[in-house]
């Protein structure tokens, strides 16, 4: 039993180093543009979505929290970058100005052909596997730390 659980910690400690890696070559790639990360995944969102957005997406497309999201957004129209318009209700409506695409287009769409060619290099089976199993890490963590009460 012990070495398992050994077995499980290492499988744990190596997937937490891969994604701390991971992230931190995302943070060069930003700070070689001199983005903060956060505002980075918000040029990148808009960007990849092509054009005008609600806010909401942000959150429900990329997994981007609405305190980091009003943050970045705020530094983002403080510099000229993003221009926020009132939609229905209480939607907000995001979009780049030319400065902002000028920007994203530098900055982000290396960055996202870069991803999409490390991608075309997998098979779909590969794809297909690794998203079932990272969608699979994801709800299972989830699930433990509700039963341990740390969420």
């Amino acid at each position: 039993m012990a070495e398992n659980q050994n077995l499980s910690h290492e499988a744990a400690r190596r997937f937490t180093y891969l994604m701390n890696q991971i992230d931190e070559l995302y943070h060069k790639v930003n700070a070689k543009s001199a983005l903060s990360d956060s505002v980075s995944w918000i040029l990148y969102c808009l960007f990849d979505m092509g054009g005008p957005c609600n806010q909401s997406e942000f959150t429900r497309l990329y997994g981007i929290s609405r305190k980091t999201i009003n943050s970045a957004l705020s530094k983002l129209e403080s510099l000229g970058l993003v221009k926020r318009t009132a939609g229905d209700g209480r939607n907000v409506i995001v979009s780049l100005t030319e400065q902002g695409l000028a920007l994203a287009k530098k900055s982000v769409e290396p960055m996202i052909a870069a991803e999409n060619s490390v991608f075309d290099t997998w098979t779909q089976a590969e794809k297909s596997q690794f998203f079932s199993l990272m969608e699979k890490y994801k709800s299972a963590l989830e699930k433990q730390f509700k039963v341990q009460e740390l969420i």
